[in-house]
């Protein structure tokens, strides 16, 4: 089935709005790096398990009507398609509170050590530590170390993020050292105290919407369900009549 959904990928178009938004979703999830590749496997995988479940569905319709079997095709490739449209945007959410996770323990002990007299090369050296927000932090020392301007190289991290809290608080960093470090020490301090108060918000906020995530996907379960044993009554009524 794999190698058939390879074939498909290779010789038919992609659908031009979904490709598009789920490269933009691939591409936050693992960056630039080996992007192509990581879009025709993701396509590859995702037309071979619809031609798994379409297989599993003819055979369990193979005593049914045609339309029934249609009908069941269709609602269990809607089902899928909805299911790993899901499972993408649910990594692109827990990568995304990872990098946050990892931020906000970056940015308190950034501010510890620009807080106790060190430069910002040795406290981003001090703070990298080793989470999901690490890599960013490894990738402006090396640019620091291969003689980029300290500013450029905070700058760009924001840049690669696209998080407001990461922004503010390099935009914050950026500015100290444009125009010298006079009350950074106190803005850093009161960014640092913010993003904690976002960080209980954003978990309140995530904690809503897993409660309201399940519902969605047991509705359609319960129509498909409901349209299988209803549909085959239906058409024998219409027959009868």
């Amino acid at each position: 089935m794999y190698r058939i959904g390879k074939w498909i990928y290779r010789y038919c178009p992609v659908p031009k709005a979904y490709g598009k938004k789920v490269s933009d979703c691939l591409l936050q999830l693992y960056g630039i790096k080996e992007h192509h590749q990581r879009v025709q496997l993701f396509w590859e995988k995702k037309y071979s398990i619809h031609l798994y479940v379409t297989f599993f569905s003819l055979i369990i319709g193979l005593r049914e009507r045609i339309v029934t079997q249609i009908f069941l095709i269709a609602m269990a490739n809607f089902v899928t398609h909805y299911y790993l449209h899901e499972k993408l945007k649910e990594a692109i959410v827990l990568n995304r509170e990872k990098i946050l996770e990892g931020f906000f323990e970056f940015s308190s002990q950034f501010t510890l050590m620009i807080n106790a007299g060190l430069n910002y090369r040795h406290a981003l050296e001090q703070s990298i530590g080793d989470h999901a927000f690490s890599p960013y932090l490894r990738k402006a020392l090396q640019q620091i170390s291969s003689g980029v301007p300290e500013t450029a190289a905070f700058d760009a991290i924001p840049a690669q993020c696209r998080e407001m809290v990461i922004t503010r608080y390099f935009n914050c960093i950026g500015q100290g050292q444009r125009h010298g470090n006079k009350d950074l020490r106190k803005d850093l301090k009161r960014i640092t105290e913010e993003n904690w108060q976002e960080k209980l918000k954003h978990h309140r906020k995530m904690g809503e919407i897993l409660k309201t995530k399940l519902l969605f996907p047991m509705m359609i379960m319960f129509v498909g369900i409901l349209g299988v044993l209803l549909l085959p009554v239906i058409i024998q009524f219409q027959f009868m009549m």
